[in-house]
């Protein structure tokens, strides 16, 4: 699966285009449709993160199409469960960042599918008392959910405030965790609680520029500070 890898080191080098090229002739192949549903999704669901990052049309399809292919493929309820939450998580935040109205339904789902709760409210008290190795991803997912939904949302005002009132809370050392303490020192600033947004700011620059970390996690360190 040579063109998946190679769009994965183009991505890594903020080359989106080159890899969404990559990822689309995968998809032309003659053999293309015989391949395992499996792989297929894989290239599915890439090619829906290539296209989110661009902020192109056809994401949102892309990565229907991933969850179809993923829940027809042969493979332990294990892993569809897994490929199925990760390929959800992109296609909820493509729908925060493109307005859809159904992004909030697609957060609230995946929330409750790994166990956190039917509400955002629920969802708020579980990921503020949770450990840091747990739902890092789904974490991230929640604290820019709720940045992004307040305003409009009175579900979403809610969650957002007693999550902030949760705090502290843990943090962990890889991807997504600057990210998180990205949104919530902006939550943390809107409560006009200036000393502790600082603070979680400042962790979320530290962790992104750990030696580690590679150029993406940097630029996202140096983006925050």
């Amino acid at each position: 699966f040579g063109e998946l890898n190679r769009a994965v080191h183009h991505a890594d080098r903020f080359e989106f285009e080159e890899a969404l090229v990559l990822v689309e002739a995968l998809h032309a192949r003659p053999w293309f449709s015989s391949l395992p549903r499996l792989r297929r999704g894989y290239a599915a669901s890439a090619a829906g993160q290539y296209l989110a990052l661009t902020a192109q049309a056809g994401a949102d399809a892309r990565f229907a199409e991933a969850l179809d292919l993923f829940d027809r493929a042969e493979i332990s309820d294990e892993q569809r469960a897994r490929e199925k939450d990760q390929t959800g998580v992109y296609r909820a935040i493509n729908a925060l960042d493109m307005g859809d109205p159904d992004a909030i339904s697609q957060v609230t789902a995946i929330l409750a599918a790994a166990g956190l709760g039917s509400t955002l409210l629920d969802a708020a008290r579980a990921l503020a008392g949770c450990d840091a190795g747990a739902h890092a991803y789904r974490h991230h997912l929640f604290v820019r959910a709720m940045w992004m939904l307040r305003a409009q949302d009175a579900g979403a005002a809610e969650a957002a405030e007693a999550y902030v009132q949760a705090g502290p809370w843990q943090w962990g050392t890889q991807h997504p965790w600057p990210l998180i303490g990205l949104y919530r020192g902006l939550l943390l600033y809107e409560a006009q609680r200036d000393d502790d947004a600082l603070e979680e700011w400042r962790s979320a620059v530290a962790v992104a520029g750990a030696p580690q970390h590679g150029a993406a996690l940097q630029l996202i360190g140096a983006t925050i500070a």
